[in-house]
């Protein structure tokens, strides 16, 4: 009697023990504005858009995310993103799991695994949608390439058309694209000589469809 209540008590020991070991394996859950330097080394998972993302040439895509003034760097390393099932873009809602690091002063969380990071696409507005509420707020947009124009040496001006409505896409930076082509393009909103435009900063910011 004594031996089988022994055994029942080593058994419930060891499943709370088991309990305790994944909670304590778990990454703690936080908000992008409370990543501080306490957290240096420790496992923790964020939420967030994707604000600003640029490509190295080394195949390396690094992330701010967050929101509006408040966002924290993600460096999805070439041998993580090469084995990603889905792309990132500008606007996407990401969930990352990482370990806190710093590099140059700056905090950051970084994924070691391709499941590390999970991403809802952000569906691209049409045309029309965009008005003067949106100046200043980054957006993304598709529609039909209905003019290229050159604008000085390396930039281009696009125009894209839906149902009617026009809106301009500026380029800083040049890139093959033809009149007719559908493509995405996520920028901010400006007001130019009283005109609507969206300013790509990286050609990472612009997808053909």
């Amino acid at each position: 009697m004594k031996t089988g209540k022994l055994i029942l008590i080593c058994a419930i020991m060891g499943l709370l023990l088991i309990y305790l070991g994944l909670r304590l394996s778990e990454p703690e859950r936080l908000e992008v504005s409370s990543l501080t330097k306490e957290r240096l080394g420790s496992m923790v998972l964020l939420s967030g858009r994707v604000m600003d993302l640029n490509e190295h040439p080394d195949g390396h895509l690094f992330l701010k995310v967050g929101e509006e003034n408040c966002t924290v760097s993600v460096p999805l390393f070439a041998g993580v993103r090469k084995r990603m099932e889905m792309g990132i873009e500008l606007l996407d809602w990401v969930e990352v799991r990482g370990r806190v690091k710093e590099w140059k002063g700056e905090l950051e969380v970084v994924p070691s695994r391709p499941e590390d990071i999970r991403i809802k696409r952000e569906a691209p507005r049409r045309v029309g949608e965009i008005g003067r509420g949106e100046v200043g707020k980054l957006v993304k947009v598709w529609g039909r390439v209905k003019e290229v124009t050159k604008v000085g040496e390396n930039f281009l001006l696009l125009t894209l058309e839906e149902d009617g409505k026009e809106l301009d896409v500026f380029l800083p930076f040049s890139i093959g694209v033809r009149v007719g082509e559908r493509i995405v393009a996520a920028g901010r909103v400006q007001l130019y000589r009283e005109k609507l435009e969206v300013v790509v900063k990286r050609n990472t910011h612009l997808y053909f469809c």
